[in-house]
């Protein structure tokens, strides 16, 4: 072999292992700037929450950093309330909350819903001028009254036209039927009407104090 072949080799040896050398500094430096972008990144998640009334739950967080300050908006804070990092489900029905968090100047953000059940099923009496409801009982101030029952699901969403069988503890004196703008009610004695909301499982009785 010729010594400008011997010198030849060497330089495109050398000029191979210089580019291999860079190569590997670049995938290092691409890889360790990934990394440190991803070390100081600040996020925040909250995933939707389920909840029964009364219930208890800490709140469904997950934050990068946990030094970060929070705060929290509640859209109807009739049905949550936050405290301590814990949520807890005042009323049925279904509220987004809005949380911030900031951190060394940073700041994320983020919103889930709550949806709160309650026990049953919930309602609403609208009386007129010839009867007043109070504490389950219908108080007669004539012999018969028209009255609206609004009748809500476990989420306080009402449920429209809802199938009911009605009835009374003594149907010679106590009548109760459905009609065009809520339920008819007359009475010559005192006693008890039933709704039975049967595809629900669910019934409702009130007490009828007659005139």
């Amino acid at each position: 072999m010729t010594e400008n072949k011997k010198k030849k080799i060497i330089l495109l040896s050398a000029i191979a292992f210089m580019l291999a050398s860079i190569i590997v500094l670049v995938v290092y430096f691409s890889a360790f700037r990934q990394k440190t972008q991803g070390s100081d990144a600040f996020t925040i998640s909250c995933p939707n929450l389920e909840m029964q009334v009364g219930q208890i739950k800490p709140l469904p967080l997950e934050v990068s950093y946990q030094e970060a300050q929070l705060c929290y908006q509640i859209e109807n804070s009739s049905i949550v309330m936050i405290k301590n990092n814990k949520i807890t489900a005042l009323s049925a029905g279904e509220t987004m909350v809005k949380v911030e968090a900031e951190y060394q100047g940073k700041q994320a953000f983020c919103s889930f819903v709550v949806s709160v059940a309650s026990d049953g099923l919930g309602y609403a009496l609208t009386e007129n001028d010839n009867c007043k409801i109070y504490n389950n009982k219908i108080y007669l101030t004539s012999s018969s009254c028209q009255f609206s029952l609004s009748v809500y699901d476990q989420f306080n969403k009402l449920i429209l036209n809802p199938k009911v069988k009605l009835s009374s503890s003594d149907p010679e004196n106590i009548s109760i039927e459905k009609v065009a703008f809520g339920y008819f009610l007359s009475a010559k004695e005192d006693g008890f009407v039933t709704f039975d909301f049967y595809q629900y499982d669910y019934s409702l009785t009130f007490e009828v104090i007659a005139l």
